[in-house]
């Protein structure tokens, strides 16, 4: 049995056919790109900047990351492949989940108040959509209840060639965004509409309320519903501004009548919110460092292993 410890601007590649475990605290996903080998199947691993696994277990054919409330987990399927899972207690509901010709992933974070458990099994026989090469059963002949064929071996993963990032633009044009922060109903949980991604927009203008780093709901990528990640942003919104007395406030992540007086407030009616492609473009560049780290992990990885 092997342990490997995942930390912040880490990545990681787990192999094997043995099962890993990390205990509390000793998994923590970020905007990190981290990768995990399941049944042949590679998939990468990311959470928000606060996002603390619990535990993960990695078995032959599949993996279980225990998530605390508030945390945050996406998976992808490199090759496409579909990606099967369960969440306890049902409670819990998968963010959004796609299976189509240039993705497959799924996003995970919990609802409830208490430590959700999700489990991930991905399909190697099953590439969404379409199928990449042979392992499709055959129709020919009759017979009844015979065992099914297991999928085929996938061969192991070669290591590419170090591609040095591209280049970085000190000075980026401004990019303004018209965006009006008068709101006229409150927003909480569950709503959807125009006005929520106007929100987002607000919120990921200030690098103190950013809604998540990266994916669905980050900087450029905003979305017109209202999750669990930016009831978080808009109670950071409300701490920052002393609109709220704490977390345990009645209105926290709520946007009434005090916070939406407050948001337009801030972010000056009359005044255009500001923002510059110096944040997208570091966050490029970021994820290119890290693949290159991830590259470099796997071969010295590979070396050991020979």
């Amino acid at each position: 049995m092997k342990s490997i410890y995942l930390v912040i601007f880490s990545a990681f590649l787990l192999v094997g056919s043995g099962t890993v475990f990390a205990a509390y605290n000793d998994v923590t996903l970020t905007t990190s790109l981290s990768q995990v080998v399941v049944g042949g199947v590679t998939l990468n691993v990311v959470g928000s900047s606060d996002s603390v696994v619990e535990q993960l277990e990695v078995s032959a054919n599949s993996f279980t990351a225990t998530m605390p409330v508030n945390s945050y987990l996406k998976v992808q399927a490199v090759d496409r492949y579909k990606i099967n899972h369960s969440v306890s207690p049902s409670s819990n509901y998968v963010l959004a989940e796609v299976c189509n010709a240039s993705e497959s992933s799924a996003e995970f974070q919990p609802l409830s108040n208490a430590t959700s458990t999700v489990t991930v099994t991905p399909d190697s026989g099953t590439v969404c959509g379409g199928s990449t090469s042979s392992g499709g059963t055959s129709g020919g002949g009759g017979g009844g209840g015979g065992s099914s064929t297991p999928p085929p071996a996938v061969p192991p993963a070669v290591v590419p060639p170090v591609i040095p990032p591209a280049p970085f633009v000190a000075q980026p044009s401004p990019v303004v965004l018209a965006v009006s922060p008068v709101f006229g109903r409150t927003l909480e949980v569950g709503q959807s509409g125009e006005d929520v991604r106007r929100l987002q927009q607000l919120l990921n203008s200030d690098f103190d309320t950013i809604v998540v780093s990266a994916g669905l709901g980050s900087f450029g990528q905003e979305t017109d519903y209202f999750g669990l990640l930016t009831k978080v942003a808009v109670g950071k919104f409300q701490l920052k501004y002393a609109v709220i007395a704490g977390k345990e406030d009645d209105g926290y992540g709520i946007v009434g009548p005090r916070t939406r007086a407050k948001l337009a407030a801030v972010f000056a009616i009359t005044a255009p919110v500001a923002t510059t492609a110096t944040v997208a473009e570091l966050q490029i560049k970021l994820q290119q460092l890290l693949k290159q780290l991830v590259i470099l992990l796997q071969a010295q990885l590979q070396s050991l292993t020979l």
